[in-house]
């Protein structure tokens, strides 16, 4: 995982990689952040055991949680 991106900035499979996209809407939940993170670390942990090799990864949450229940 070497590529510099700038927040919001779209970074572009290079020759020979494969992008994988996950977009998820939900209802706003004070643990919606830690869910993702999770999330993210069962697809990395799977790709890890299938040898297969990560270039690059980017989590981005947007949207707003409930007031009054950041973390």
């Amino acid at each position: 995982m070497n590529r510099r991106c700038e927040v919001g900035r779209l970074v572009r499979a290079e020759r020979g990689e494969v992008r994988i996209s996950v977009e998820v809407f939900v209802e706003p939940h004070r643990l919606v952040h830690l869910t993702a993170g999770r999330a993210l670390m069962v697809l990395l942990q799977e790709l890890q055991d299938d040898r297969v090799p990560v270039h690059h990864v980017r989590v981005a949450l947007w949207g707003q949680l409930p007031s009054g229940e950041c973390p």
